[in-house]
């Protein structure tokens, strides 16, 4: 059911039935894509994964870049970062595959800053390959886009049941029950409106007083402290000659109706009200960084006929990377690793004929070794690599 239709039927459904409706049919949707987000996320821990990119070396590139694989396409914004930042023990090509894992880094506005300030900036190509997803919707994305469907929807039936509840022509008990009952901030906010409505001070004191704020997270604070500063000047003014604003309340109004909140348009809503204030609703434009907005790069064909193996780091201890580039005609191309003897000890299918590809030196001991490039069983380029303990 839409919100309008929740709207226009809410007079004629009981309370107890929208509440019901709630609990049904959205508890158990949020609660279930929350718990796979929390387990998802990060491999269910962001601190402890930011603290392993943090603290590694060097020689666990692979170990690092592999943990950070199995955990896409579900890494936030934050762990991508340090890991962009980490150029000392994962390279560009690396870099490249777990953004391409996680379509979302191309969306974020901090993940792009963190790859122009890299020392070591990836390729064009590099680049391309990671701006494509912006056309793509992501595993991630999607389940916090399910999520907040979900509790799009709770609030839906949690407006019906307040509307429903402003109409009841008995009183307002039944309204502020409801919301005291309710553990979300709106519904503390709601509620401290109501009591200010009625001059029902000594609770909306209680209230104040009673939010646990050092539970809040940094923007639910912000909210509930601009709250309860509209909140502490609507007491001043109460008691203005005609409840009229004196020039220091105007001025502590007019900063908090700059404020994106509730107490922002509160504020701002009062200012109109005693006709100190003009406002003009602004205009929202799309974001570049949406889906529908502009790509940041567009690829671009390059045509070369040279064919390009280069292989690093050389020396090389537990994986290494190809960087490659083929004629356009060359069909299923194959990395090879050679040994002195001439035995083919991995094989590798590349599924393009231009990129990086990071290969793991997996049961490979020390020596030296010839990297080629074949397609169709004939070898057209190699490069020769030593690997050390």
């Amino acid at each position: 059911m839409s919100r309008n239709e929740l709207i226009s039927s809410n007079k004629s459904i009981s309370a107890h039935a929208l509440k019901t409706r709630a609990r049904a049919g959205t508890e158990t949707v949020i609660s279930n894509f929350t718990g796979q987000l929390l387990t998802l996320k990060d491999g269910g821990n962001t601190a402890e994964l930011k603290e392993d990119i943090a603290y590694s070396i060097p020689p666990e590139a692979l170990a690092l870049y592999n943990s950070l694989m199995s955990k896409s396409p579900y890494l936030s914004d934050t762990v991508l970062v340090e890991a962009i930042e980490k150029e000392d023990v994962l390279p560009s090509a690396m870099v490249t595959d777990i953004l391409v894992a996680n379509p979302q880094s191309a969306k974020s506005s901090e993940v792009n800053e963190a790859l122009n300030s890299r020392t070591s900036l990836l390729s064009d190509e590099q680049r391309e390959d990671v701006d494509q997803g912006v056309f793509i919707l992501g595993a991630f994305e999607s389940l916090q886009s399910k999520l907040s469907d979900g509790l799009a929807q709770r609030a839906q039936v949690q407006y019906a049941i307040v509307n429903h509840y402003l109409g009841d022509t008995t009183g307002t008990d039944s309204l502020k029950l409801y919301l005291a009952a309710q553990p979300d901030l709106w519904a503390k906010q709601l509620l401290l409106m109501q009591y200010l409505a009625e001059a029902d001070t000594l609770a909306a004191d209680a209230l104040l007083q009673a939010i646990p704020i050092n539970s809040l997270n940094p923007s639910q604070q912000a909210e509930w402290n601009d709250m309860a500063e509209y909140y502490g000047l609507c007491k001043q003014i109460a008691v203005n000659e005609n409840n009229v604003v004196d020039s220091l309340q105007l001025i502590a109004l007019t900063e908090l109706a700059t404020h994106v909140s509730t107490a922002g348009s509160s504020a701002r809503n009062l200012l109109i009200n005693q006709g100190a204030m003009v406002y003009n609703e602004p205009y929202i434009f799309p974001d570049d960084n949406l889906k529908s907005g502009k790509v940041i790069r567009r690829k671009q064909a390059i045509e070369k006929s040279d064919v390009v193996l280069k292989v690093f780091p050389n020396p090389a201890v537990d994986y290494i990377i190809a960087e490659y580039q083929l004629d356009k005609h060359i069909n299923k191309p194959l990395l090879n690793i050679i040994d002195v003897l001439g035995r083919n000890l991995q094989s590798v299918t590349l599924s393009c004929n231009k990129g990086y590809e990071v290969i793991p030196l997996n049961n490979i001991p020390p020596g030296i070794y010839t990297i080629t490039l074949c397609t169709n069983g004939t070898k057209i380029k190699e490069a020769k690599i030593i690997i050390s303990q």
